[in-house]
């Protein structure tokens, strides 16, 4: 670790007692007190005063601190405290920027358990470095792997857990889910399984071999015997699956394991990976339900000033390539699957990408920039609702989004002969936008009524492509409320796999609509739903989703999956 030597001014006595005591106090506000912040309305109020020697008396006294400098326009502290080798010092502002490593930032001093991440350059303007952790961190969270579709996935991962608690013969496995989850799971390939389907067969094999650390990879260790030993018990036990919305949650899961020994229920909450109740023999043993008035909704956690698309596109254009690292990860990934659905067509998919491709090579089609952008943009979600092996980057809980909102612009890029840093950038922009837009369904981010494959990560794939063309923050804006218009009302059946065919054409739209935008063209606010702006676009379509759409689908969606006997 690096070291700084500070030399600190003696204080009057007097100031040097309220110190103390203020250190005594702060004491006695409990060992979960770990974190303290200074502020104040003006200036020259003492705050770097203060900080300075209540960091230096709770270091003297045997706790381990650090000061953290975040006065990243007007810091006094580097030269009040008469630091050595100032010009060599990187700080706060070199790690915001991605100039520095967090061990690169933080010094050891000459008093003992004081450590210090300083600020060393000042700056006019330091949002713009703030708006770059925003955004990395918004990546980090909303793209992630995931193994197979998601409510395969949820129904794997529900029977892995409550067999953790309860083991024994099993007797029955009980299941209801709302409407979407209840019937996306029914058509869709569950992976490790060669491209079987059904609720009954995820769940089983969950509890035949489901990793419950793996979370949302549950099914990564299954084998060919795992998937027989789980189609035996779902002949031998008892299985049901109804549906029920009554809950009030976007998302809603609840899976009841019966055995010869125990009894445990699991609920699934407004993420697909994230249980929230968890009972064994009648005893609650986890239980971070919420209300439905508090239920998860990124959208009341963004600054909406700040999570613009003029201000992620010019983080993206200039932010250090450091930055990109999950945009890497994710064309690394999401390329596997994407190549998977083109080389092997499995299980019920109508092969959307693949049947483009061969029209290609037998000259029916052209080889041109947007049919890769299609043929690649589609692809993975052909091999993802077929059932394919490989793991999936998702976008905000969906692996189909990630796979569009990624390959779409890396495909662009390549046929473009661009740089994988460009490739990247776009990748990072495409990611971003589908967030945005996403979290302006507010409660239906995550699941919501309508199709998002179709309404968000069509248009932010094509954004994507429209970064690499060069478009400008408005351009992109027109392009993405013009692509509403096609597309806008379209609801969601469910998982299944004519997912990409749906993906395809949206896409397309949304690529005409980019081509519109760059010649100054675009829908307007006579447009039904449609706004200049497309934030009041999408509040507008939330309208329809809440009080037109919100359930009704469902309950339809559902009736008919019974009529047709395809429940399984």
């Amino acid at each position: 670790m690096n070291e700084l030597n500070l030399v600190f001014p003696d204080l009057p006595y007097a100031v040097e007692e309220a110190m103390n005591r203020l250190r005594i106090n702060i004491k006695f506000c409990g060992k979960n007190t770990r974190k303290i912040l200074l502020t104040s309305c003006m200036p020259n109020e003492g705050k770097s005063t203060v900080s300075t020697y209540l960091w230096k008396m709770l270091a003297e006294a045997g706790f381990p601190t650090v000061l953290v400098d975040v006065d990243l326009r007007k810091s006094v502290l580097m030269k009040r405290l008469q630091a050595d080798a100032e010009k060599e010092t990187k700080g706060l502002n070199h790690y915001l920027s991605g100039l520095a490593e967090y061990d690169e930032v933080v010094y050891k001093t000459n008093i003992d358990n004081a450590y210090i991440v300083p600020c060393t350059q000042l700056l006019e303007n330091p949002s713009p470095l703030l708006e770059d952790v925003r955004f990395r961190e918004l990546l980090d969270k909303e793209a992630s792997p995931a193994l197979g579709c998601t409510e395969p996935m949820m129904f794997a991962l529900g029977g892995a857990i409550t067999r953790k608690y309860a083991p024994g013969k099993v007797l029955r496995v009980d299941m209801v889910g709302c409407g979407l989850m209840v019937t996306g799971v029914q058509a869709v390939g569950i992976p490790k399984t060669g491209g079987k389907t059904g609720a009954f067969l995820a769940a089983a094999v969950g509890i035949v071999n489901g990793d419950v650390d793996a979370c949302k990879e549950v099914l990564r260790n299954v084998t060919p015997e795992d998937v027989k030993s789980a189609e035996e018990l779902v002949k031998s036990a008892t299985f049901t699956l109804d549906m029920d919305n009554s809950t009030g949650k976007q998302v809603y899961f609840k899976l009841t394991l019966t055995t010869d020994q125990h009894v445990a229920t699991v609920i699934f909450e407004d993420e697909h990976h994230t249980w929230t109740y968890l009972e064994v023999d009648g005893e609650v043993v986890v239980d971070n339900r919420r209300p439905v008035g508090e239920m998860l909704i990124p959208a009341n956690d963004i600054d909406w000033n700040e999570f613009t698309i003029e201000n992620a596109y010019n983080w993206c254009k200039t932010a250090p390539i450091s930055e990109f690292g999950r945009a890497k990860e994710a064309v690394e990934m999401n390329y596997i699957v994407a190549k998977d659905g083109l080389e092997n067509p499995r299980g019920m998919g109508i092969q959307t990408a693949k049947v483009l491709q061969d029209n290609v090579k037998s000259g029916f089609v052209a080889d041109d920039e947007i049919t890769e952008v299609l043929i690649w943009g589609t692809a993975g979600a052909d091999a993802r609702m077929g059932g394919s092996d490989y793991p999936t980057m998702v976008s905000t809980a969906s692996g189909n989004q990630g796979l569009m909102v990624v390959m779409g612009p890396w495909a662009s890029a390549k046929y473009r002969k661009m740089s994988d840093e460009d490739g990247y950038r776009a990748v990072a922009f495409a990611l971003l936008m589908n967030t945005y837009m996403k979290y302006l369904s507010k409660e239906y981010v995550y699941m919501p009524p309508t199709c998002s494959c179709a309404t968000t990560s069509a248009p932010a794939a094509a954004a994507g492509v429209a970064f690499l063309h060069g478009l400008t923050p408005q351009q992109i804006n027109d392009m993405l409320c013009t692509s509403q218009v096609q597309m806008c009302g379209v609801v969601c059946d469910g998982a299944k796999p004519s997912c990409a065919f749906r993906m395809f054409v949206a896409l397309f739209g949304a690529l005409e609509a980019m081509m519109m935008a760059e010649k100054g063209i675009r829908a307007t606010n006579v447009e039904g739903f449609v706004h200049d702006d497309l934030k009041v676009t999408l509040e507008n379509i939330y309208r329809l989703q809440h009080d037109v759409l919100h359930n009704k689908v469902d309950a339809i969606l559902w009736d008919i999956v019974k009529e047709q006997k395809t429940i399984h």
